[in-house]
């Protein structure tokens, strides 16, 4: 079984593994930021595994737990996102998934206006679950779909 190894915030590295906050928040430079994609998920182990996967994969992230703390993140950034990877949301959250959709459109320059695709995560990662204090199975056949159209869909800017 291959698991992910998570690093707790503030808590010692002692499997080498990158600490989480780094993984989401080193600044990159304007030339290599896009394509971003905003990760959403309020089951924290999925929103976690998700960052790195994409991260693996050379996208650039930005990962919250409720659609309100990504679109205030969203307001103070100017860069647009490609994609929004929709984990468990509640209810009250979809109003700013909608805001957010409308804001990326109206970000957009241009005749081509795309809005960016909504990717349900649960479709491609939906049982994840623990097996120890920091370590946790994913569906690797999910990961392998996700990835994929991840690529058809965003394609990937490799500096």
């Amino acid at each position: 079984m291959h698991g992910v190894h998570l690093t707790p915030l503030g808590g010692e590295n002692r499997r080498g593994v990158v600490p989480i906050t780094d993984a989401i928040t080193v600044p990159l430079p304007a030339r290599q930021r896009e394509p971003l994609l905003i990760i959403i998920d309020g089951l924290s182990l999925r929103r976690i595994w998700t960052t790195h996967l994409v991260t693996f994969a050379h996208y650039h992230s930005y990962a919250a737990a409720t659609p309100l703390e990504a679109y205030i993140w969203c307001m103070q950034h100017p860069i647009v996102p490609q994609a929004f990877l929709l984990g468990q949301i509640e209810e009250q959250g979809q109003f700013f998934v909608q805001r957010l959709r409308q804001w990326c459109l109206q970000q957009q320059t241009g005749r081509h206006h795309k809005e960016p695709p909504l990717i349900a995560l649960t479709h491609y990662l939906p049982d994840m679950t623990f097996i120890g204090t920091y370590e946790a199975i994913g569906s690797e056949y999910g990961c392998f779909e996700l990835l994929e159209m991840l690529w058809a869909t965003v394609p990937r800017c490799v500096r």
